[in-house]
């Protein structure tokens, strides 16, 4: 992968990765069912600032089946993306101040 274009990226913590083609967003992803949401795969999930000029945390698509470790993300979001997940209750979240919207489309 290392000749391909795009960037990609790969969480430390999975054993045996599944590539994903997001030709809408022409970028590789690697994710499992039901990946844990671990400070690797938070440090290595996509960041950008988004129209609104918003800075927001990509975890879209990883199978995560509950929200955990967001203090790993040390308040730097305003937006944090859940969608294609497998998140079925909202609870554990630490205090995030500057964080303003979860995105929680497609979820259990």
């Amino acid at each position: 992968l290392n000749s391909f274009p795009y960037r990609t990226n790969l969480c430390v913590c999975l054993s045996v990765p599944v590539i994903l083609f997001d030709l809408s967003l022409l970028r590789v992803r690697y994710f499992l069912a039901m990946v844990k949401l671990t400070t690797d795969l938070v440090e290595g999930a996509m960041q950008y600032t988004n129209p609104l000029k918003d800075r927001e945390l990509d975890l879209r698509g990883y199978k995560v089946p509950a929200i955990e470790n967001l203090g790993s993300t040390l308040d730097q979001f305003d937006t944090i993306d859940f969608t294609d997940n497998e998140i079925r209750k909202l609870d554990g979240f630490p205090l995030l101040q500057r964080l303003k919207a979860l995105i929680l489309t497609d979820n259990k």
